[in-house]
C-alpha cells in the first residue's frame, strides 16, 4: 500500500484491492470518490435569479431505497435537504431537487444517489450546473384585455438562431408558446425576429391567466445546451402599468423593453 501527499493509492496483491488513506482523508471521502464510473453526467444551465431543478431519473417501484442529492464540498458530498430555497420531490419518473432564486454559488457537481437503509449509496448520475447571470429581468404591470408587445434584444452570434417564448419560472420546465421559425400553434403569441440582433414578442388580449414568468431564448444546435435563455419577463396582469428593470449582469448586450 502507498500514499503521496495526502492521497489513497489502490493496491492489487493476489486479487485483493487494499487501499491506505492519509491523515487528509477519511473513509468517508474514500467512498465518495471510489463509486462507479458509469453513472450518468449531465451538464445543466441556471440563471441567477431564476428557478432550476436538478432531475434524477430511477425507477425503485418497491420505494425501499432511500433517495439523495448531495453537492460536491471539497473532499465529501454534502446531503441537501428541504429547506428554504432548496425542495426535494418524488418525481413519476424518479425524484429531483428544485432550488429558488438561483445565486452563483449554487454552481458546482451534484450527485443523484440513492441507498439501502443498511448499505451505502448508489451514484445514479452526476450534473455539473453552471450558473449565469447574463440574463435581463424586467417585470411589467398591464391592464387585462390589451395587446403587450416587447422586445429582446440578443448578442450577434445568435441572430442565424430560432427564437422561442415559453412560459415558466423554471426554463427547465418552461411551457413552449411559439418560436420564429412556426408561431401558428399558438395565434395569441407572437414572436418575430428582425435579424438586426432583435426579437419582438406581442401577446393578444392579454388576461389574468397569463401571469407569470416567460423566458425568451435561442435554440442552438449544441448537443450539451440545445436552448439559450436571453431574458426573463415577469408578468402580471392588473388595473395598472408599471415596469420594473433588474439588469443582473451589467456587461450583458442582452435588452428587453415595452414598445
Amino acid at each position: 500500500m502507498y500514499t503521496i501527499d495526502g492521497c489513497y493509492i489502490l493496491k492489487r496483491v493476489n486479487n485483493i484491492v487494499s487501499y491506505h488513506v492519509s491523515s487528509y482523508f477519511t473513509l468517508h471521502s474514500v467512498l465518495f470518490w471510489f463509486v462507479s464510473f458509469t453513472e450518468i453526467k449531465l451538464n445543466q444551465t441556471a440563471y441567477k435569479t431564476a428557478k432550476t431543478t436538478i432531475r434524477c431519473d430511477y425507477s425503485d417501484p418497491d420505494n425501499l431505497k432511500i433517495k439523495f442529492i448531495c453537492k460536491n464540498n471539497n473532499f465529501t458530498c454534502k446531503e441537501i435537504k428541504s429547506q428554504r430555497r432548496f425542495t426535494l420531490t418524488n418525481t413519476s419518473s424518479g425524484f429531483a431537487l428544485s432550488i429558488m432564486n438561483v445565486t452563483l454559488k449554487d454552481a458546482g457537481v451534484y450527485w443523484c444517489r440513492v441507498k439501502e437503509k443498511d448499505g451505502g449509496p448508489q451514484t445514479i448520475s452526476k450534473i455539473q450546473l453552471e450558473v449565469q447571470s447574463k440574463s435581463v429581468t424586467f417585470s411589467v404591470v398591464h391592464p387585462e384585455g390589451n395587446d403587450l408587445t416587447y422586445y429582446s434584444k440578443y448578442s450577434e452570434n445568435l441572430s442565424t438562431f430560432t427564437k422561442f417564448i415559453c412560459k415558466g419560472e423554471d426554463q427547465n420546465e418552461c411551457q413552449h408558446l411559439g418560436n420564429t421559425s412556426d408561431t401558428s400553434k399558438n395565434k395569441r403569441f407572437i414572436i418575430k425576429d428582425n435579424k438586426t440582433n432583435k426579437t419582438t414578442i406581442t401577446m393578444r388580449n392579454v388576461t389574468a391567466a397569463d401571469s407569470g414568468t416567460y423566458w425568451c431564448g435561442a435554440e442552438i444546435s449544441d448537443k450539451e445546451c440545445s436552448k439559450v435563455f436571453i431574458h426573463m419577463l415577469v408578468l402580471k396582469v392588473g388595473e395598472s402599468l408599471c415596469i420594473i428593470y433588474s439588469n443582473s449582469d451589467s456587461g450583458s448586450d442582452s435588452k428587453g423593453a415595452l414598445k
